[in-house]
C-alpha cells in the first residue's frame, strides 16, 4: 500500500466547490472595482503584481465562499477576513510567500499587527475562471503544483494545532501565461477577526 505524502494532512483539494455560474456572478460583481496592488520588493515575502478587491462585510454576493469555508476548515465565518478577489493578466504572479504573520520582526521587513495576537492559521483559495494558461498553484517545499480548475477550492494549514508555524506552506502563484487568471482568497483566523 502506497505511503500518503505528508503535505495531505494538511493541503486539501476540493472540486466544484463553486459553480460556474456563482463564479461569473462573483466576477460581475468585482469586474469594475479592483485596484492595484503594489509589487513589494525587498522583503522576504516575495513579490506579486495583481489587482484585487475586498468584498465588503455588507454584501452577500460570497456568501457561498464564506459558507464554504467555514465547514471544511471546522472554524466559523467570524473568523474569517473579508473576501479578497485577484486577477492576474499576462505576466503576472504572486512569489513564494507565506501567508502568516511572523512575531520576529526584525528578520522580517514587512509584518502587520493584528488584534488579539491573532495569526492566519489556514487559508482557502478559490479559482473563479478558466481559459488562461499558467497560474499554478505551487509549494515549492513539498513539490506540489497545483493546476487551476474552475470552481476547485484549495486550503491549506498555515499555523498548527499547537501554535507552531508551518514552514512548508511557503507557496506561489506562477506568471500566467494567456488569459486571465481570478482567484477568491480567504485568511481564516483561530478566534473572531474583529476588521470584518
Amino acid at each position: 500500500m502506497a505511503k500518503i505524502p505528508h503535505w495531505e494532512k494538511w493541503i486539501k483539494i476540493y472540486k466544484n466547490a463553486l459553480t460556474k455560474d456563482e463564479c461569473k456572478t462573483i466576477l460581475n460583481f468585482c469586474n469594475d472595482k479592483f485596484t492595484h496592488q503594489p509589487l513589494l520588493t525587498g522583503d522576504k515575502f516575495g513579490a506579486r503584481t495583481s489587482n484585487q478587491y475586498f468584498i465588503d462585510k455588507k454584501e452577500t454576493i460570497d456568501n457561498k465562499i464564506n459558507n464554504f469555508t467555514a465547514k471544511v476548515l471546522k472554524l466559523p465565518i467570524e473568523n474569517q477576513e473579508l473576501t479578497s478577489i485577484v486577477r492576474y493578466t499576462k505576466g503576472q504572479e504572486y512569489k513564494a510567500h507565506f501567508d502568516f504573520f511572523r512575531k520576529d520582526t526584525k528578520e522580517h521587513k514587512y509584518y502587520m499587527v493584528i488584534p488579539n495576537n491573532s495569526n492566519r492559521v489556514m487559508t482557502a483559495l478559490f479559482y473563479l475562471s478558466d481559459g488562461f494558461e499558467g497560474g499554478e498553484t505551487v509549494f515549492p517545499k513539498v513539490d506540489v503544483t497545483i493546476k487551476p480548475e474552475l470552481g476547485m477550492c484549495i486550503t491549506w494549514v498555515n499555523v498548527f494545532d499547537n501554535g507552531d508555524i508551518n514552514e512548508e506552506s511557503l507557496h506561489a502563484g506562477l506568471p500566467v501565461i494567456s488569459g486571465e487568471k481570478y482567484i477568491a482568497t480567504k485568511w481564516v483566523h483561530k478566534t473572531p477577526f474583529n476588521l470584518r
